[in-house]
């Protein structure tokens, strides 16, 4: 079965002028949702994240867990290839997760979106959307603070 599924994110934003000299590691999960799989069955949960910024630019992103099923995941970009990417942009347009991250049954590539909130900065909230090539999804958002 087919599942449409829609992340809202909202949060005080962080103003540019602060943005563009964020540095640091986010990595203190503060919540999250339940991660929803490709049959839209709600479960399991992110148990690790880790996103670098320097100087207001994205320059990793890493997470992990488990769906409802048990399956384990994990997603990435710019830990597993070179670049970075602004947070004005990693905010529009996203990063695109892969190759290298996992699912089981197989690699996975995908998308994360997410935006710098707080008027310093403090917190980011990102969402993530999975696929291999078994059709094995995964989609889920955090929040996450240095």
């Amino acid at each position: 079965r087919s599942a449409d599924l829609f992340h809202f994110m909202g949060a005080q934003s962080t103003p540019l002028a602060v943005q563009q000299a964020l540095s640091g590691t986010y990595d203190k999960v503060l919540g999250s949702t339940r991660v929803i799989n490709e049959n839209g069955v709600p479960g399991g949960a992110v148990s690790s994240v880790a996103i670098n910024v320097s100087v207001g630019r994205l320059t990793s992103y890493s997470f992990s867990g488990t769906d409802g099923q048990g399956r384990s995941f994990s997603g990435c970009a710019f830990a597993c290839s070179v670049g970075s990417v602004s947070l004005p942009d990693f905010a529009k347009n996203g990063v695109v997760l892969g190759p290298g991250s996992s699912l089981d049954g197989g690699p996975a590539i995908g998308r994360a979106q997410g935006v710098a909130v707080g008027p310093t900065g403090h917190g980011i909230i990102s969402s993530f959307d999975l696929k291999n090539a078994g059709r094995q999804a995964v989609t889920g958002s955090f929040v996450v603070k240095r």
